[in-house]
């Protein structure tokens, strides 16, 4: 299959605007001035040096001809005139340079219709300073939303079997939209108090790519507009979320409302107050794993890949780790108080698959990201799949348990040790699908806006932060500080089907 090569481009004014450094040989295209620089891995754009050199040719004002390295003339191509367009070629077919060493041109196959978007970040950690980069360098946020898999996310009513019920209307939230059990019909009233199955998230299979030089991240995700991709594209791999026990997984499902605890299982639904150890018996990630599976085979609370996969998506889409400022800061800003002090679920049902805040004071009102009601803030998440011992984390795609560290559990190295502290950078080699700490001392208004708390020993998970975390909680904010028997007010967690 032909490949087609796209440069990192824009105009000149964008390019010293952003002043970034190119990696070693990357090029940088000006498209109003149709200059070019080459990267060194050190200098900014406004260092470098334009480059030149054209290969020798003559030109009479219609047709052009190049030098070959041997001192010989091609031949004259007409660019003005069918005349001088070699004979042949049939539809589909350009005319491209025949070889380094041969100027004249012959009739080739090129790729008309790309098989997917290459929509991809750069961040440069050492500067922190984000740019676009693909073909997403021009898209705005919201065009996002003409794109698998962001296009794919959509609330919907899971019966216990892992079968939809129906999907939510996209225009009316209040409605049936799409049906799949012909029990229910287009247009009826939704319901999500759990009568017409669990209110979910359906997540459809990416692929996705990363890359760091020195200080400069990249993360890649093929996107289509018209379905989901049905093969995994050269250079790319399946996000591991979808992949569970060497199982691919074409979709998962992650609860659309935090859980909610009722008779010995783990519910997502709306209009209740999300459980923690204050209303349930018990409360530590062991009794909230068995709430979660005692629905049936191949429910789960979160886990880390999960979480994971949301993170990248969320984070191509916005251009910026600080999902506070970008959605909404969440309900973090409420007083201590003495019990369970979070706030009902179900406030953002009117903003439907989109990601927003409701109505309401920023820091004390429910914010949601496509669907997903309360990814940070309220309470404190347990998350599975994810065990640390002495500061090197471990991790599963089944099987959960606490305080595991073989077998299916595999390391993925050490992770910061210093706590209390604002993530300013990640770990990669090796994981390059986290976002955990690898050095502190950021604020809550630079690199990651997160705040990273870890104990030595034993450890497992929290995820985003609860009522009372202010700017230390967000889409990237961890708690490796809980042993697990440990037990808290603000310790909850919510719903995940794999299949």
């Amino acid at each position: 299959m032909a490949v087609k090569i796209q440069i990192r481009r824009g105009t000149q004014q964008e390019w010293e605007s952003a002043n970034p450094v190119l990696m070693q040989g990357e090029l940088g295209f000006e498209t109003d001035t149709y200059q070019w620089k080459i990267g060194n891995g050190s200098d900014n754009w406004l260092n470098l040096v334009y480059a030149v050199g054209y290969p020798d040719h003559e030109w009479d004002g219609a047709s052009i001809r190049f030098k070959n390295p041997d001192g010989s003339w091609g031949e004259w191509v007409n660019l003005k005139s069918p005349d001088g367009v070699p004979a042949g070629g049939t539809e589909g077919q350009a005319l491209l340079k025949n070889s380094d060493s041969d100027f004249d041109m012959s009739w080739q196959d090129i790729q008309l219709e790309k098989e997917f978007e290459e929509l991809a970040l750069r961040w440069d950690q050492g500067s922190d300073s984000y740019m676009r980069i693909g073909d997403a360098m021009y898209l705005l946020r919201a065009e996002f939303n003409e794109y698998y898999p962001w296009k794919g996310m959509r609330r919907c009513m899971l019966s216990d079997d892992g079968s939809v019920n129906y999907y939510i209307d996209p225009e009316d939230p209040d409605k049936i939209g799409e049906v799949v059990n012909t029990d229910y019909t287009e247009g009826n009233n939704a319901d999500y108090t759990g009568l017409h199955g669990q209110v979910m998230v359906e997540i459809p299979k990416f692929y996705y790519k990363a890359d760091k030089s020195g200080d400069v991240y990249r993360w890649f995700i093929a996107a289509v507009k018209e379905n989901v991709l049905s093969e995994k594209p050269e250079g790319y791999d399946i996000h591991p979320a979808f992949v569970r026990d060497g199982i691919e997984k074409d979709y998962i499902y992650f609860s659309a409302f935090e859980g909610y605890y009722n008779d010995g299982k783990l519910e997502s639904r709306s209009g209740v107050q999300p459980s923690t150890d204050e209303n349930v018996p018990g409360g530590d990630i062991t009794d909230f794993r068995g709430w979660a599976q005692a629905r049936g085979s191949g429910w789960e609370m979160q886990d880390f890949l999960s979480t994971c996969a949301l993170q990248i998506l969320y984070l191509v889409e916005y251009a910026d780790f600080n999902a506070q400022t970008e959605i909404g800061r969440g309900i973090v800003d409420k007083d201590s108080g003495t019990g369970n002090e979070s706030e009902n679920t179900g406030d953002t049902i009117d903003l439907g698959n989109e990601s927003g805040m409701a109505d309401g004071s920023d820091g004390y009102t429910s914010i949601t990201y496509r669907g997903i009601e309360n990814f940070w803030g309220n309470i404190w998440k347990w998350v599975d799949g994810i065990n640390l011992n002495d500061h090197e984390a471990y991790i599963a795609d089944h099987g959960f348990e606490s305080d595991k560290f073989d077998e299916h559990y595999n390391s993925i190295g050490s992770v910061l040790s210093s706590s209390d502290t604002y993530i300013k950078d990640i770990i990669f080699n090796g994981a390059d699908y986290t976002f955990l700490a690898s050095e502190g001392e950021g604020s809550s208004s630079s690199y990651l806006t997160c705040n990273w708390w870890v104990d030595s020993g034993l450890q497992v998970a929290r995820f985003g932060g609860f009522w009372l975390a202010d700017y230390r909680a967000g889409a990237f904010c961890w708690g490796l500080h809980s042993d697990s028997s440990d037990s808290d007010r603000a310790n909850g967690s919510r719903l995940l089907f794999l299949g």
